[in-house]
């Protein structure tokens, strides 16, 4: 626990945190502490605040107008995410990609990205001396929220969820063209390891 202390004081911007969590996990049962829940706590703790933590949503797509399915969707936005949508332009496409695979508690779910094509001129004015490459606050790839999918009908599942996330805050989607960019199918290793559970 006084390592974690002495890390977060060291330094306001927490640079390397993520190498720090790891290297900490890594050792925690050298130190015995690898089932101490407060432990744990204290790692989450050195994530930095505020920037990473996103707003989450759940709507029911009964409240969308053409919805073939009658389910919910979990969608999470950040303050930042919602900023860069805004003022995202009209004219270039932002763009809705996967499905892209997690596990939770021993069962699959596919989630989807909405996210644009970086800012070119942004990229091209950078200068490695000015900028601190462990600040991720910087980072300017937008991404603006992964809604995770339980859907069959993935298309009309995203529909639904690009409806229902322009009526809740996010009017500029219906500015915006929206393209569809499908990842490979779940793979039959996947699906056989669902069936068998």
């Amino acid at each position: 626990m006084s390592m974690v202390e002495i890390f977060t004081e060291r330094d306001i911007r927490r640079r390397n945190h993520v190498e720090f969590i790891y290297a900490a996990l890594k050792h925690m049962a050298e130190f015995g502490v690898e089932r101490d829940l407060d432990v744990y706590k204290a790692l989450i703790n050195v994530l930095p605040k505020g920037k990473f933590i996103p707003v989450p949503g759940v709507f029911e797509t009964k409240n969308v107008v053409d919805a073939i399915d009658d389910t919910w969707i979990v969608s999470g936005m950040s303050p930042d995410q919602t900023q860069l949508l805004h003022k995202h332009p009209y004219n270039k496409a932002i763009y809705i990609e996967g499905p892209f695979l997690i596990w939770l508690r021993s069962r699959t779910i596919n989630y989807f990205t909405l996210r644009a094509d970086p800012d070119v001129e942004f990229l091209k004015s950078l200068n490695s001396n000015t900028e601190d490459e462990d600040d991720v606050t910087k980072l300017r790839v937008p991404s603006f929220g992964q809604p995770p999918i339980s859907s069959k009908n993935h298309v009309d599942y995203l529909l639904s969820w690009i409806r229902l996330f322009e009526a809740n805050g996010n009017p500029v989607l219906s500015q915006i063209p929206v393209l569809f960019r499908f990842r490979s199918k779940i793979s039959d290793k996947v699906k056989e390891i669902e069936s068998n559970n």
